[in-house]
């Protein structure tokens, strides 16, 4: 009576998520892949390499790590926790499903915009890596023409200048400059 069915109902298989790939093998997103240090975001927010589409913003750095990490900004705009939680589970698992695609050696930060109850993870699963390349190749060429010439800002209006200032105005540009040493 204590034994486990073998199969699963065709309504429980809709409701959960897949657990394993089709080789059996459990995919996990590890916590080292994730951002969490306040530093870490503002570095690379501070890169100013940001791509975006309909439904994200993604700023990029380079990390030089073996693997890429994420870290999410959902503001309070975006509703209440339940909401914002469901819109962060959808990213983290956007990531863990799509990481094989993505640049590797780069720290992304992901910014939620329009995300209205129409974007499911289909719609993330083919934003989020087109995306994620074009901020990591934004970082590039900045990087590059920071290595080479210290005062060139070529790329910088091109990187977006529209959607990045309101994306982290509220927090982002006040906070940094009263506690930038604490």
């Amino acid at each position: 009576m204590n034994d486990r069915p073998s199969s699963v109902s065709p309504s429980d298989a809709n409701e959960q998520p897949p657990a394993a790939d089709e080789s059996g093998l459990r995919l996990k997103l590890p916590p080292q892949v994730r951002i969490r240090s306040s530093a870490d975001f503002r570095r690379t927010y501070d890169t100013r390499a940001s791509a975006a589409s309909r439904q994200l913003i993604i700023y990029a750095r380079l990390n030089h790590l073996p693997f890429s990490r994420m870290g999410l900004s959902v503001g309070r705009k975006h509703g209440g926790a339940v909401r914002r939680n469901r819109i962060k589970r959808l990213l983290r698992e956007a990531f863990r499903l799509t990481r094989h695609q993505l640049p590797v050696g780069y720290d992304f930060v992901v910014i939620p915009r329009n995300f209205g109850p129409q974007v499911t993870l289909d719609h993330l699963l083919t934003d989020f890596p087109s995306v994620a390349s074009q901020a990591a190749a934004r970082a590039d060429s900045k990087t590059v023409a920071a290595e080479g010439k210290p005062g060139d800002d070529s790329a910088g209006p091109s990187a977006g200048a529209g959607g990045e200032s309101s994306a982290s105005g509220a927090g982002g540009e006040s906070a940094s400059g009263g506690a930038g040493g604490s």
